[in-house]
């Protein structure tokens, strides 16, 4: 809770007052402050809850499955509200209503997830492949608004799902290759890019028989 009010506090600050008149004002009011860890630091004590405290977390999704399966729906269409009406119309990440969104649809995504009997291969690449893409994927989803504006394509609200899905693909492409170098590991981060089957290394048992002992 204490957290969740610092970082609502911070978001707050920064969503509804106007910069201070100084050096860099306008700067940190648009950009900097996404980076301090006061911004961030909900989401970290919510990952390191839900980790230390997982059963206790999974039970207690499951007794209230109906509203966590709701709740994303219900966020997403107030934060759609907010933005439209111009209450806030802040265009990033950083904007103190994901904070309530975000915690819905973690809770959503894990109640689905215990009821998966394996973990999809889909899952597992992006898994594998997190950090990179979080590193490089604005800077392709940046490349292809330039793209689409300069090609005057308007495809609505499948620009969305357009930018997802080539800004995810590309990044994954990039950090694929990048790592085939020895310095890419340096740049987006060491990914395992060898097809070998992992093996593992059997150890001889020995048996002693009884004899063996008392001789």
């Amino acid at each position: 809770m204490y957290s969740f009010l610092i970082n609502a506090a911070y978001l707050f600050l920064f969503n509804f007052t106007s910069p201070f008149n100084f050096v860099f004002g306008e700067y940190i009011w648009e950009r900097f402050y996404w980076i301090p860890f006061p911004g961030w630091i909900f989401y970290f004590t919510i990952a390191y809850y839900a980790g230390r405290h997982y059963e206790a977390v999974i039970r207690f999704i499951q007794v209230y499955k109906n509203w966590v399966i709701v709740a994303p729906f219900v966020t997403g269409f107030f934060l759609l509200y907010f933005y439209h009406s111009g209450f806030l119309v802040i265009h990033s990440s950083k904007r103190i209503d994901i904070l309530v969104h975000t915690l819905s649809v973690i809770a959503f995504v894990l109640y689905f997830a215990t009821k998966m009997k394996s973990i999809p291969s889909l899952f597992m690449v992006i898994n594998k492949y997190s950090y990179g893409i979080y590193l490089l994927h604005t800077s392709y989803i940046s490349i292809l608004i330039v793209l689409l504006a300069l090609l005057s394509l308007n495809i609505g609200i499948f620009t969305i799902l357009l930018l997802f899905i080539v800004s995810i693909t590309a990044s994954i492409a990039t950090i694929y290759y990048l790592n085939r170098f020895s310095f890419g590991k340096y740049i987006v981060g060491k990914v395992d890019i060898s097809n070998k089957p992992k093996t593992v290394k059997k150890t001889k048992t020995i048996l002693v028989s009884d004899n063996q002992h008392s001789s």
